[in-house]
């Protein structure tokens, strides 16, 4: 069954250091139509896997509405990568994603050149299971791409992708954020009227369109409230909760009525 109860960075599950700075989230949502072009956060210039070989998946997702199919039979690996991200060159990063299928996978870095693969992982798996690894950017680069990079899928499933993470690594992670961020969180998604958040701390609540226009803004309490959202019209847009203890956490939903 499709998790609609989304948690923040917990639906992400980043395990960093309490510290660590996150990058890039996404959980596949698309703009509209349900088509790999439609993708907001992927779908980067150095993406070669064909349109007809990248799937949005709308049902069984780990976490939010959408999971992500990467079809690639060949030996020869083929790159699925996000939109321009910011990576610099005095940091290292942590990536991590929810995947399930049949096939080899790893993940790398465009930063104005291809960065160094880390190893493949080699999965056959018919339940989510979490991969983590690390890439180290050799120059800053402001249109830099996150690179998924697959082979030798088979099966139904071929490799399924969900919920994937980047997050600057402030030194050895020693937490993990689960236990700090578990009750972040807010329901539903979609969602009309009413936006219910549970907060652990007083934060900033924004609502940005997919220009980068703040569309709501509202300052509340910690604990659970309720967020008036009936003046957005449908679409999707980001919800940024910024606490007082300067945790800020995004997370995409849609508004449909």
């Amino acid at each position: 069954m499709k998790n609609i109860y989304t948690t923040f960075v917990l639906a992400l599950t980043l395990c960093v250091s309490l510290n660590a700075q996150t990058v890039f989230t996404s959980n596949f949502e698309t703009s509209s139509a349900n088509t790999s072009e439609d993708l907001i956060d992927w779908y980067g210039l150095k993406t070669s896997l064909e349109s007809d070989s990248i799937n949005i998946i709308t049902s069984g997702s780990m976490f939010g509405l959408n999971a992500v199919q990467l079809v690639n039979t060949e030996n020869s690996h083929k790159r699925f990568t996000s939109n321009s991200i910011t990576l610099d060159s005095t940091e290292s990063y942590l990536v991590e994603m929810w995947v399930k299928g049949e096939g080899e996978i790893r993940t790398n870095y465009y930063s104005n050149e291809y960065g160094q693969y880390n190893d493949y992982v080699v999965f056959s798996e018919t339940d989510w299971t979490k991969i983590e690894q690390t890439i180290s950017p050799e120059q800053f680069s402001d249109t830099a791409e996150l690179i998924i990079s697959v082979r030798n899928t088979v099966g139904m499933d071929h490799m399924m992708i969900d919920s994937v993470a980047l997050a600057v690594v402030g030194g050895t992670p020693t937490s993990i954020k689960e236990q700090l961020l578990k009750n972040i969180n807010f329901y539903p998604n979609p969602a009309n009227h009413t936006l219910t958040l549970n907060l652990e701390a007083n934060s900033t609540v924004l609502v940005y369109d997919l220009m980068g226009k703040v569309v709501l803004q509202e300052v509340v309490a910690k604990g659970t409230q309720n967020i008036d959202i009936s003046s957005i019209s449908n679409g999707l847009y980001t919800l940024s909760v910024k606490s007082e203890n300067g945790t800020t956490l995004n997370n995409k939903f849609k508004v449909v009525k």
